[in-house]
């Protein structure tokens, strides 16, 4: 027993490849000494990190390691232990082995000089340990009785070999002279330590403490503490959630992940959380492996950044000989993995089930709080049609803008499409967009850029009276019926007439007019017919009697228009509660022909016409209604035609201005 020492045989390339390079932060070396703990079968473990002197212990109280298993195990670099006993059993087969490789020893050797392992087994309870030095490891030369091509190194024992009994097994393993320049805090090492190492429960507990300035503190670790600290809007449960259910990929179900003892949980938080939090966290037997894992999903909303959970592969390592994990368990060879590319697939379209539900709960979350913030009348004033356009506008657009929006924004967004609604091509504009086209930038684009399309509306327009227009001077050239063309072709198109009339009746007879405001009188006159009465937007009232264009105005043509006059001056048959009207002043007539120049001979005529003028009689021409017609559409034209040349289009004709033929040209109608 003199002569029995520890020795480790090693190549020395890899050591450093393996042991120093691979493990060179704080987190992954505590992962992997718990790790170690786990395999022992620990139940209480503690963790002390001791900030005044750059240290760092663990300690369980596992099943320990007697002298032999120390120098047969623990010193034996790149051992499987799952080849070499209980085919992947921990020692009494409690628990799956998280180690596999032998080279987790090693990890302290990345962040600090020195390493003491003590411990005491169950099976005899002596106490054994030693100390390794990295520099003294490096520099150690190759013995004559060592192994051939190895290096060999003696650690430093700590007891006299099988010498002194302990009261329990254990395992305390202490790290020294640590070169990291900082070491992370209690609470970031509590949160990435619960994040790491997933086998925390009743059989397994870690207390994590800390001395730093003299002062000792302690946090107890849970699995669960890293994912309470999410506020969560939505969770699932994997493989389990109906969501999940319905879901096909390669010919195979959910039941694929339930064959595999896949497992985990899903959710969505209610605000995006930091970039190193987001994305499943995949587990292989307990062990962080693959970190902010999106499983191909394409990250094209903000959904990327609110996903978060984790999912347990331990399939991925139940082949005992097969490695499909990397050594410093940061990646997966998933190439290597049998059916990957299904296990992919599968869980694309469970993500991408989460992703739509995700969408549907934002958004009718945001939609109760922008409709919350909408006036009740905000939908007052359109007809139903437009009602619905613009509801369905709105929806589109939270829908769009859920995840992320801006309220002020949005309700502002809304009150300016509400306003659009009066001209038919934002309508119609609206209709025709793609609803995933209707977003915040998007529709600020089209504020901006209104200007062409209400010149659309404006060209619109104008195509349509530049055409009614074209089509009267027709019907005047060709002296068309003026009961049969022109009076139905002027009812239909009143604004040829007059373009600020508010109301415009056709065909009016003596005997309605006098009985709507004198019921059961008596009509001496006869019943005649009056071809129009419009009213303007002052209020004035218009009679007009139309002729025929080729008819010459004469006497008995005026005669007629001054009896119209006479009796409605003298029935007072229109609503004299008005205030302020007056039927000397606020009452017009026009006799419309498009031949009312007198001959130089009709002196009567001429008189007569003169006289008219001062009864607030007006002779007009269909010529004159044609230039005043123009005149007022000028500048609906002008746009037409300016988007016309654009477009490479035909402009409008007949822009200019005719002269009228009338004796007296009167602009009461303007």
């Amino acid at each position: 027993m003199a002569d029995e020492q520890y020795k480790m045989g090693f190549d020395p390339n890899t050591l450093g490849a393996l042991g120093i390079q691979m493990y060179a932060s704080f987190q992954p070396v505590i992962l992997e000494l718990l790790s170690n703990a786990y395999d022992a079968e620990a139940t209480n473990v503690t963790v002390e990190i001791n900030y005044d002197n750059n240290s760092l212990t663990i300690k369980d109280d596992g099943v320990g390691m007697s002298f032999t298993q120390l120098n047969s195990e623990f010193l034996r670099i790149g051992r499987n232990r799952r080849q070499d006993s209980n085919h992947g059993l921990s020692k009494n087969k409690k628990r799956l082995v998280t180690g596999k490789k032998g080279l987790g020893k090693l990890s302290a050797f990345g962040i600090a000089k020195k390493i003491s392992v003590t411990s005491s087994s169950e099976d005899d309870q002596y106490l054994n340990g030693f100390v390794m030095d990295i520099d003294k490891i490096m520099d150690s030369k190759n013995t004559a009785d060592g192994p051939k091509g190895l290096e060999e190194y003696i650690p430093e024992p700590l007891y006299k070999i099988n010498s002194e009994k302990a009261e329990t097994s254990f395992t305390k393993i202490s790290i020294e002279d640590i070169t990291l320049s900082n070491i992370p805090d209690l609470e970031q090492t509590s949160k990435r330590t619960s994040l790491a190492f997933r086998n925390f429960d009743a059989d397994f507990k870690l207390t994590l403490s800390s001395i730093m300035d003299g002062s000792r503190k302690e946090i107890q670790i849970t699995s669960d503490d890293y994912f309470n600290q999410f506020d969560k809007r939505l969770t699932w449960k994997v493989p389990t959630d109906p969501i999940f259910q319905d879901i096909v990929a390669e010919g195979y179900g959910i039941q694929k992940v339930n064959d595999l003892k896949i497992t985990g949980s899903i959710f969505t938080t209610v605000n995006p959380m930091k970039k190193i939090d987001a994305g499943i966290k995949v587990f292989v037997r307990g062990k962080l492996t693959l970190d902010n894992f999106y499983f191909d999903l394409p990250a094209n909303d903000n959904f990327s950044n609110v996903l978060g959970g984790y999912v347990n592969f331990d399939f991925v390592d139940k082949d005992d000989k097969q490695d499909y994990v990397a050594s410093g368990r940061q990646m997966i060879f998933w190439d290597r993995v049998p059916e990957h590319d299904l296990i992919f697939a599968l869980f694309k379209k469970m993500l991408g089930k989460a992703q739509k539900a995700w969408r549907e709960s934002i958004g009718q979350q945001a939609q109760l709080n922008i409709d919350s913030k909408l006036p009740t009348n905000f939908f007052e004033g359109l007809n139903k049609a437009e009602e619905k356009t613009l509801k369905e506008f709105k929806n589109s657009l939270i829908k769009n803008t859920a995840d992320n929006y801006d309220e002020t924004q949005l309700i502002e967004l809304l009150g300016t499409a509400k306003d659009m609604f009066k001209f038919s091509s934002f309508t119609e504009f609206i209709e025709e967009l793609d609803e995933k086209n209707i977003t915040p930038d998007n529709v600020e684009k089209i504020t901006k850029d209104w200007s062409e399309i209400e010149a659309k509306e404006l060209a619109k327009v104008a195509s349509g009276r530049i055409s009614a227009i074209e089509a009267f001077e027709k019907f005047i050239r060709s002296n068309s019926s003026e009961n049969k063309v022109i009076q139905p072709f002027l009812e239909k198109f009143p604004w040829l007439m007059n373009p600020r009339a508010t109301s415009f009746e056709r065909e009016v007879t003596y005997n309605r007019l006098l009985n709507e405001k004198f019921p059961n009188a008596d009509l001496p006159e006869g019943n005649k017919r009056l071809d129009f009465i419009t009213t303007d937007v002052n209020g004035k009232i218009q009679i007009i009697e139309l002729k025929r264009p080729g008819v010459k105005l004469g006497i008995p043509q005026m005669q007629q228009i001054l009896e119209y006059r006479k009796f409605i001056e003298d029935h007072k048959i229109f609503d004299t509660e008005r205030p302020g009207f007056d039927y000397q002043n606020d009452i017009e007539y026009y006799l419309v022909s498009d031949d009312i120049k007198p001959s130089s001979s009709d002196v009567m005529v001429e008189s007569v016409m003169k006289s008219l003028d001062q009864q607030h009689v007006y002779l007009r021409s269909y010529t004159g209604l044609l230039k005043e017609a123009r005149q007022y559409n000028r500048d609906l034209i002008k746009v037409y035609n300016e988007i016309a040349d654009i477009r490479g289009k035909e402009p409008l004709g007949h822009n200019e201005d005719y002269a009228g033929t009338s004796f007296k040209e009167k602009q009461k109608i303007n």
